[in-house]
């Protein structure tokens, strides 16, 4: 019908979070994420997104009451700004700008995040240092999120004040209470 494989994970997902309690063969559309996959190998360039944004937000909402605020947090960034987890949880407190009311008028209200400072030494996976990203460049009540969050950072160490272990956990544990 024309649609693409965003669509078709908006239908399968929002199925499987209105029937979070059927398992295996009553789970709604069986063989949908095999069909899915084939379809987002046809089309790799339009699909960005592993997942809706409504089941990331899922996720967080979870997340943020079991964990807290910073765990919903580093759930959420990445699908903002397409960060590894590792880069994101190697992130410090002094590598986020905070809007400033002087900055130009789209970017006043953002936050910005810097990636591999080249005092630290350690480049991202892509060998780039000192990679500077806008936090809400699609959806810009994360950079509102960001700001909110702000007083949880540590001032000393890293802001996310878990391993990625720890991160794949929540991911997991939330994962399985919305029967995903």
């Amino acid at each position: 019908n024309g649609y693409g494989p965003g669509r078709a994970r908006h239908v399968y997902y929002g199925f499987i979070l209105l029937h979070t309690n059927a398992e295996g063969r009553d789970r709604p559309l069986p063989r949908s994420a095999r069909i899915i996959k084939g379809v987002v190998r046809r089309t790799l360039a339009t699909s960005k997104f592993p997942v809706p944004r409504c089941v990331i937000f899922a996720l967080a909402a979870k997340i943020l009451a079991k964990h807290g605020v910073l765990p919903a947090l580093a759930i959420v960034l990445p699908f903002d700004t397409y960060l590894r987890a590792a880069s994101l949880l190697s992130i410090y407190k002094e590598d986020i700008t905070l809007p400033l009311p002087s900055a130009g008028r789209g970017f006043r209200h953002r936050c910005s995040l810097l990636v591999a400072p080249t005092a630290r030494g350690q480049p991202t996976k892509g060998g780039e240092f000192d990679e500077s990203i806008l936090v809400g460049d699609k959806d810009l009540w994360i950079s509102k999120a960001v700001v909110s969050a702000a007083p949880c950072f540590s001032d000393h160490g890293r802001v996310f004040d878990f391993s990625y272990v720890e991160y794949s956990e929540f991911l997991r544990q939330a994962s399985q209470e919305l029967s995903l």
